[in-house]
């Protein structure tokens, strides 16, 4: 009986001894979600948006979007639609910053 109620305290010590605040457990779930958003450099995707109306007609559109990761502030995206003839050459260029409100710029041909 000893050993049970030896065992059962010992049990409760190591979980207060780990228990956390919701404050710091949130905070350790933001930092391991930043640590996984880091480390990919930059990327190329080239994709084709399918767009659907409400009477079910689609239309296509093609386009690349650049990606690249910066350390010191945010990242630098660029999205350049290739077609159709309508949208052609259509971009948006996008600086995103860690403290203060990201820039966009869209180009219009």
């Amino acid at each position: 009986m000893k050993k049970l109620i030896l065992t059962a305290l010992t049990l409760v010590s190591v979980n207060l001894m780990y228990a956390q605040s919701a404050e710091q457990k949130g905070l350790e779930i933001a930092k391991a979600a930043e640590a996984a958003d880091e480390g990919f450099g930059s990327s190329t995707v080239e994709l084709k948006m399918t767009l659907k109306n409400k009477n079910g007609q689609t239309s296509e559109r093609s386009l690349t979007t650049r990606t690249l990761e910066l350390t010191e502030d945010g990242d630098k995206s660029l999205i350049v639609f290739g077609s159709p003839k309508d949208v052609k050459g259509t971009a948006t260029l996008t600086f995103t910053h860690k403290t203060t409100a990201d820039d966009q710029w869209l180009f219009l041909p």
